[in-house]
């Protein structure tokens, strides 16, 4: 008789534990930063609005698996690998073919995110890159 009962209660009470277990927590930024593709909104380099460059044709798409496409005004794709790094204080792109760029986090929100980095700009002296990135 114990047996019977064991063998009928014990999985009930399984499945109703199992039933009340907590969803899995969703990792908000991650959220963020793959549910929609992205477009180039401005550049700033060293504070200064880039309007040389036409950065409307610009998209960048990221997905859960940590890959990413970018696409430059020619429809020319760079592709590679993304990852949060320090604790999701900042950004890194490692292209397939090229080397891993970070960029610090300074705002991560479902309608706009900008990204600074800090790279050789124009006569290869140092520059400070300020990127305002968009729903697309």
């Amino acid at each position: 008789m114990n047996k019977l009962i064991l063998t009928i209660l014990l999985p009930a009470i399984l499945l109703v534990a199992g039933c009340n277990q907590p969803e899995a927590v969703v990792d908000q930024e991650l959220m963020l930063i793959t549910s929609k593709p992205w477009k180039i909104k401005e550049v700033r380099i060293n504070e200064q609005l880039d309007v040389v460059t036409n950065y409307s044709l610009y998209s960048l798409k990221f997905d859960e698996n940590l890959g990413y496409t970018f696409k430059d005004e020619k429809g020319v794709e760079e592709k590679g690998v993304w990852k949060f790094n320090s604790n999701k204080q900042q950004f890194s792109l490692v292209p397939t073919s090229g080397a891993e760029r970070v960029y610090i986090i300074v705002k991560l929100t479902a309608d706009e995110t900008i990204l600074e980095t800090t790279r050789n700009g124009f006569k290869d002296e140092p520059a400070n890159f300020r990127y305002v990135i968009i729903p697309s």
